[in-house]
C-alpha cells in the first residue's frame, strides 16, 4: 500500500474510533494514556480524543480546553482526507518535520505548565 492510503486509512480509522467512543464512554474513560500514568505529565495527545468528540458534539470550548493542537489538526485533517494535494504536502519532510517540531513544542509547554486533562 502507498503511504497515501495509509494516511487516509489512519485518519478514517481514528474518526470511527471517535464515534465508538461517543457511543461507550464508560469503557473509554477507564482508558489512561500510559506515558501520563508512569510520569503524570500530558503528553502532546493527552486529551485529543476527548478534544474530537467535543468537536463532533459542537463544543468548541470544551475542546480548546482539552487538546487545541487537536482543534487545529481537527480541520487539516479532514481536509487532508479528501484533497490528494494536500495530503501529499503534508507527506513531504520539510512538512512532516515542521508537524514534528510542532507538537514536540506544544508538549514542552504543556510540560512546563503542568496543564492536566
Amino acid at each position: 500500500m502507498n503511504r497515501t492510503i495509509i494516511t487516509r486509512l489512519s485518519i478514517i480509522g481514528y474518526f470511527i474510533f471517535v464515534v465508538i467512543y461517543m457511543n461507550f464512554n464508560s469503557f473509554f474513560d477507564r482508558i489512561e494514556c500510559p506515558f501520563y500514568k508512569i510520569t503524570k505529565i500530558p503528553c502532546a495527545g493527552c486529551g485529543a480524543t476527548r478534544a474530537f468528540k467535543s468537536i463532533l458534539q459542537g463544543n468548541i470550548k470544551n475542546a480548546l480546553y482539552y487538546n487545541i493542537l487537536a482543534v487545529i489538526a481537527f480541520p487539516i485533517l479532514i481536509v487532508a482526507l479528501f484533497s490528494p494535494a494536500i495530503l501529499k504536502l503534508l507527506e513531504k519532510p520539510p512538512f512532516s518535520l515542521i508537524i514534528i517540531l510542532i507538537v514536540v513544542i506544544f508538549f514542552v509547554i504543556r510540560a512546563i505548565l503542568k496543564f492536566q486533562v
